[in-house]
């Protein structure tokens, strides 16, 4: 009878600690959830400022923006490297299925950084190749080759993500790939051996 007095005891108290134990469990996982969810609060809040970036702004310039889209870079760098510690943690209280929706917030923070910086480096590569032909003697020029440059030069831009297409910058890169497509032709023809015998 003692024995079995004993048992009792021993599972009670077992029971005891298991259910103190489930307790704190859930306790720590409700903190967490709630660091969590002012994690994702404090990302949207930056998501916010980065959508609204002057970059958007043509006037702006690529220098200046590429300066910003960089600062932009290295902060989301850092949340990177804290997300990944609460990546860790959220499994060692086993509520990894919460960092959805902040891991989602800072992709898409990311992708408007490099949507932007794709952006300018265009306008960076445009106008290289502008520069590279204003340098060019007029004998040396090749017309059809300066045509086809153009038509790549206008693909590229329309291959530009579709997250920028609404801003001032993307109609800026359009506009000037636009008019040198139109420009290309004409200096091709002008440089013709046909029109130098007809004009010069």
């Amino acid at each position: 009878l003692e024995e079995e007095e004993r048992r009792k005891k021993e599972e009670e108290e077992r029971l005891r600690k298991e259910e103190l134990a489930r307790r704190e469990k859930e306790e720590k996982q409700r903190e967490f959830r709630e660091t969590i969810r002012v994690y994702n609060g404090d990302l949207k809040d930056i998501l916010v400022k980065v959508e609204a970036g002057d970059w958007q702004n043509w006037e702006l310039g690529r220098e200046k923006s590429l300066d910003l889209l960089k600062r932009a870079q290295t902060e989301a760098d850092a949340e990177v490297r804290r997300i990944t510690k609460l990546h860790n943690l959220s499994k060692v209280h086993e509520v990894e299925r919460d960092m959805k929706r902040p891991q989602e917030t800072l992709d898409m923070m990311i992708q408007v950084i490099a949507d932007y910086t794709l952006l300018w480096e265009m306008v960076g590569r445009f106008d290289e190749f502008k520069s590279g032909i204003q340098k060019m003697n007029w004998s040396d020029l090749d017309g059809p080759q300066l045509e086809e440059d153009a038509r790549n030069m206008l693909a590229k831009c329309k291959k530009l993500p579709k997250s920028t297409k609404k801003s001032e910058a993307f109609k800026g890169i359009d506009v000037l790939c636009k008019e040198f497509f139109i420009a290309a032709p004409l200096a091709g023809q002008l440089h013709s051996d046909t029109m130098r015998r007809r004009h010069w």
